[in-house]
């Protein structure tokens, strides 16, 4: 799994979330940028990284209960 954080810098200031993707890719989870809360998705998602920029960060033991 991958633990990403979008770092695009939009130029109509759109906010940037954090994302969980599974080993295929695909979204499985999403936190919003002013929440704490994470959105889990019953069916994992097509995720495209075109156009935006992320930051790896290091997957901790517990995402919040998530995993």
């Amino acid at each position: 799994m991958q633990l990403l954080q979008e770092i695009t810098e939009w130029p109509d200031n759109t906010p940037n979330h954090t994302y969980l993707l599974n080993n295929a890719g695909k979204l499985i989870a999403y936190k919003k940028e002013a929440s704490d809360t994470w959105e889990v998705r019953n069916k994992a998602l097509f995720f495209s990284k075109s156009h935006r920029k992320f930051k790896k960060l290091p997957f901790p033991d517990s995402l919040n209960g998530l995993y």
